[in-house]
């Protein structure tokens, strides 16, 4: 018996597929998955797709189209992402464990403004408090 292709399957479409696959064999199976990658490799267009289908398999990858379904997205660069991750955590040592600046350059191993976190960790406090006060005045107005 083969498995299923879908976990947690949200759609009739979804279940329907289960069934097929799981009276399959695992040859039957692998051929019909390594078809659909070909498939999507027809078109050049198709490329991303290919590389996300064969990055995270069928069952995210349809979860994914469905989210995005008819949507144009950008992803951020690498490096945008990186820059964020590492704003999170130099703004988890300051203001969460409040250490100073020279404590996390201590844990942190590589090189950093603390000038230019500072400006940043500013900007997300005021943005914090924004959020915060959106949220109780949405809940004063109910």
């Amino acid at each position: 018996m083969s498995k299923k292709l879908f976990k947690n399957p949200t759609e009739v479409f979804e279940d329907q597929l289960n069934d097929i696959f799981i009276r399959s064999s695992d040859k039957t199976s692998n051929i019909v998955l390594r078809a659909v990658n070909l498939l999507l490799n027809m078109s050049e267009s198709n490329r991303d797709l290919t590389d996300l289908y064969d990055l995270v398999g069928i069952e995210t990858f349809v979860a994914i189209l469905t989210l995005f379904e008819n949507k144009t997205i950008h992803f951020p660069p690498k490096e945008e992402i990186k820059e964020l991750i590492l704003t999170a955590l130099l703004y988890y040592y300051r203001e969460v464990e409040n250490l100073s600046w020279e404590e996390i350059k201590a844990k942190v191993p590589f090189e950093f403004s603390s000038i230019s976190y500072s400006i940043k960790i500013k900007k997300f406090n005021n943005y914090i408090i924004e959020k915060l006060y959106d949220i109780l005045k949405g809940e004063e107005n109910e």
